[in-house]
């Protein structure tokens, strides 16, 4: 091999083992090598991310605390994720914050987030300006309780098909403000919360729910297809009266 590009693969190579981002001095301020750290089920969730698409380069997210992180106001501003680096920074978050400006939306370089991953990390920095995340989040959102699985199993199966809400659409009516955001992919149930699809305890006051063909005053889906059953309807009311 030319001895070159020997040289040029090695530091290529060398500079994906980096411990510390030479942007943010991570390793300073979290250290690593801790096995676990634990924290809230949105944590793991956002921590689960960082070590499959960011760890490479950035090996102390595998061993970062949800009080480090969140106690932190250089990565996480509690409650805003447009102001918060640590979200700023993924590419296709979107996020606007004047105290960040000229910052690029350029991470992971070279494996970008998919939406319902940038959407784990904005619920997690949201649950932190409601007593949530490390102080514990009203909502279960560990995605394992039953009433949310049986829930999530007719969403997935009668509202995620092509140009349906496996993507961000236009909403049906008024009723609902700005895009409905994908909920057929969302894996936690704070995502339903926090992005306005559903009330805690309120099945008739849930956008979700009142959008059910006959039900509600919105009543259009599933479009172009049959109404849910009693079973399915019952399924997601079932999960909606539940919640916390």
């Amino acid at each position: 091999m030319n001895r070159w590009v020997a040289l040029v693969l090695a530091a290529l190579l060398a500079g994906c083992q980096q411990v510390e981002n030479s942007l943010s001095g991570d390793d300073a301020r979290f250290g690593g090598g801790a096995a676990s750290v634990g924290g809230s089920t949105a944590f793991l969730a956002v921590r689960a991310v960082m070590s499959a698409k960011c760890g490479r380069c950035h090996s102390d997210f595998l061993s970062a605390t949800e009080s480090g992180r969140a106690a932190d106001p250089y990565f996480i501003a509690r409650g805003d994720p447009n102001c918060s680096r640590l979200y700023y920074r993924l590419s296709g978050s979107g996020a606007s914050c004047a105290a960040l400006a000229g910052l690029a939306h350029d991470m992971p370089q070279g494996d970008h987030l998919t939406s319902g991953e940038l959407t784990t990390f904005s619920v997690w920095i949201q649950s932190l300006g409601s007593g949530g995340g490390t102080g514990g989040d009203p909502v279960d959102d560990t995605g394992g309780s039953a009433a949310f699985t049986a829930a999530r199993a007719v969403l997935q199966s009668r509202c995620s098909g092509a140009s349906c809400h496996g993507s961000a659409q236009t909403p049906v009516s008024g009723a609902f403000v700005g895009p409905v955001p994908a909920f057929a992919a969302f894996t936690l149930e704070a995502q339903f919360v926090t992005g306005g699809l559903v009330v805690a305890r309120s099945p008739a006051t849930s956008w979700l729910f009142r959008a059910l063909q006959t039900y509600g005053n919105i009543g259009t889906m599933p479009k172009s297809s049959s109404p849910l059953s009693s079973a399915d309807k019952t399924a997601l009311e079932t999960w909606i009266n539940g919640l916390e």
